[in-house]
């Protein structure tokens, strides 16, 4: 990678261009940021009523004995140590895997890490709006442009990226809330990289939303220590036995990830994705592919024959479940994903249920899908493609085809201000009355003009 001297310069002009870039939020960014925050407040209060995640705060989260002490949970309003708040919230807002991510430089779920440290601290300091948007641009990217450095072999070698990379994010975005300077911020990145962790063997499990909690809270560990004045050596992010070179192979040069930063935006080029559905992204392209040829063509499930599925071939190590035997396996089946899609009419939380993925008739379904790897799909240098071409051939002899290059919801492909505030009130209202998720939502499109962070905290707790 670098010689220690080197490696520590690089190191200081990543952590100068991080707080070089929460100084200069751009309208754009800004009016991206708030979209993708008010998409993770809608998934975090459906997660936060989710039964696993009511488990872990049961076993996790104890009781305080000081009013307004600690962190509050979202949904809920329950109080618990900050660092534990912060790690139920990430919990909330994966559980259902209906949060943002972004496929390119990361490969990630980019806003849950950051997002769940930024809005559980924002909440404890009484932040400002603006703030909190400029800690969650600048984590956000720092996730992006570190993935940048570190894939694609740091994820195809079976890395969870969301967790791995999450927790530099959660960092920054409490370094920034915490008005840490350069040196401080630096040395909190150096820290993160003793607590990178996270495997996508877990994928389908409990263990998937669990390794986003703990890098959330492992970024805010890394914040405060760095913030209290402890201090790590340098190399450790890009020197020759550093976080890049183990964690994504000695032929990654960090120096063109890091003048990126902020130029533009990671929000804006190459933007995330908000999903429609509440499963692996993989699926999505091809699940719009079957939706929208049903509705177009007026077709029932049981008149189609046969579904094909082709794909390129870095979705089907992400997809891992032939036969899926729960709700969170599921999310990691295109065969389930496909055939929900057509049996039920839709893809909602709902179809995620584990009644439903073993429900008769959808399992008879799943026998007449079929996955097959195109080869010749092409693969950007860094992430994944998300193409699907999908081949319906009906009982009747006919034969419907549609193809997607990218998902709905992407940067391709954007979600309406309608589509936004539709997912979001009908995530919202799994927890709050639906008058205060209208409410709710109204403060959340004005989070840039909020001078006390404490308000949409409070609108986000059940009446």
């Amino acid at each position: 990678m670098s010689t220690v001297v080197n490696a520590a310069a690089l190191e200081a002009e990543f952590a100068r261009a991080i707080l070089a870039a929460s100084r200069n939020v751009t309208p754009a960014a800004q009016e991206t940021a708030c979209r993708h925050i008010i998409d993770f407040a809608g998934v975090a209060l459906a997660g936060s009523v989710h039964p696993r995640v009511r488990l872990a705060a049961g076993t996790l989260a104890g009781p305080l004995s000081g009013g307004t002490a600690g962190g509050r949970l979202i949904g809920s309003g329950e109080r618990t140590e900050l660092d534990t708040a912060v790690m139920l919230n990430a919990m909330a807002g994966h559980i259902h895997d209906f949060d943002d991510d972004e496929v390119l430089l990361s490969i990630a779920h980019t806003t849950v890490p950051v997002m769940a440290a930024a809005w559980t601290l924002a909440d404890a300091l009484g932040a400002s709006g603006r703030q909190v948007v400029a800690a969650y641009i600048c984590g956000v990217e720092t996730m992006m442009r570190l993935g940048q450095i570190v894939n694609p072999r740091h994820y195809r070698d079976g890395w969870h990226s969301s967790a791995t990379l999450g927790v530099f994010g959660a960092a920054v975005a409490a370094a920034i809330l915490q008005g840490l300077d350069e040196e401080a911020l630096l040395h909190a990145l150096r820290f993160a990289t003793s607590m990178s962790a996270g495997i996508r063997a877990s994928f389908g499990s409990d263990g998937k939303a669990l390794q986003l909690g703990l890098a959330a809270r492992n970024g805010i560990v890394a914040a405060r220590v760095a913030r209290a004045g402890l201090r790590c050596s340098a190399g450790t992010l890009f020197g020759e036995q550093g976080y890049a070179a183990m964690y994504g192979g000695s032929a990654q040069d960090p120096a063109a990830a890091i003048r990126a930063f902020g130029a533009p935006s990671g929000l804006l080029e190459p933007g995330l994705t908000i999903k429609r559905y509440p499963c692996c992204t993989a699926t999505h392209t091809a699940v719009d592919a079957v939706l929208g040829l049903m509705r177009e063509h007026d077709i029932e499930a049981d008149r189609i024959a046969a579904l094909e599925v082709d794909v390129g071939v870095d979705l089907p190590p992400i997809l891992i479940y032939d036969r899926p035997r729960s709700g969170l396996e599921g999310k990691f089946s295109m065969k389930y994903c496909v055939a929900a899609a057509a049996r039920y009419g839709r893809l909602g939380i709902a179809e995620f249920e584990d009644d439903r993925v073993a429900e008769a008739g959808v399992q008879a379904f799943m026998d007449r899908v079929d996955i097959r790897v195109d080869h010749a799909t092409p693969r950007p240098a860094v992430g994944l493609a998300d193409h699907a071409k999908v081949t319906l051939r009906l009982a009747d002899g006919n034969v419907l085809q549609r193809q997607y290059a990218h998902p709905s919801g992407s940067r391709q492909r954007p979600f309406t201000a309608d589509q936004l505030q539709e997912k979001f009130l009908a995530c919202a209202t799994d927890c709050l009355p639906r008058a205060q998720a209208r409410d709710t939502w109204t403060r959340l499109l004005a989070l840039p003009a909020t001078a006390d962070f404490r308000t949409i905290a409070q609108a986000c707790v059940a009446a």
